[in-house]
């Protein structure tokens, strides 16, 4: 009931951006459509992979102004293409900024991160695979922490 709650008031509220012709690399496709499906939300905007030059960024999300869009690191992905739940924990927490304009939860409890929006990537620790369920409801439960503010955002 949350999620059907959630994804209503997304939907009114126009949240995503739309963009007519949004460029996602076919390469994380399966990770988007993953998204689409476990919250029943469209990712109309692109999602590139490209060299990121700040700080230790591996992905980061723009939203707001003229385009939404995500680019992951080249590199990044070069060294974890073939680590399936690395990949999609970068991916839904980026997604997570970008479609339901979260921001970083950094709680942990039992040693573990609370969230997929934890500020650093943790998809190549056991847990998350084996709480994937836990995590993929962090995207919208009381541990989602929404953004402030609609206007142009780099969130990583």
């Amino acid at each position: 009931m949350l999620r059907l709650v959630l994804l209503l008031s997304l939907a009114m509220s126009g949240c995503a951006s739309f963009q007519s012709n949004p460029v996602q690399d076919g390469r994380l496709a399966e990770y988007i459509e993953a998204f689409e499906l476990e919250y029943n939300i469209e990712v109309n905007y692109s999602i590139i992979i490209s060299d990121i030059n700040k700080g230790n960024a591996v992905g980061i999300c723009y939203y707001g102004g003229e385009e939404t869009k995500i680019i992951v690191d080249r590199r990044f992905y070069e060294l974890n293409k073939d680590k399936y739940y690395v990949m999609h924990q970068l991916m839904f927490h980026e997604m997570g900024h970008c479609s339901l304009r979260l921001a970083h939860n950094d709680e942990w409890e039992d040693f573990k991160p609370v969230s997929i929006m934890k500020s650093n990537v943790f998809g190549h620790n056991a847990y998350y695979e084996e709480n994937l369920e836990y995590y993929l409801d962090s995207l919208i439960d009381d541990r989602a922490i929404y953004l402030n503010s609609n206007q142009g955002k780099l969130v990583n």
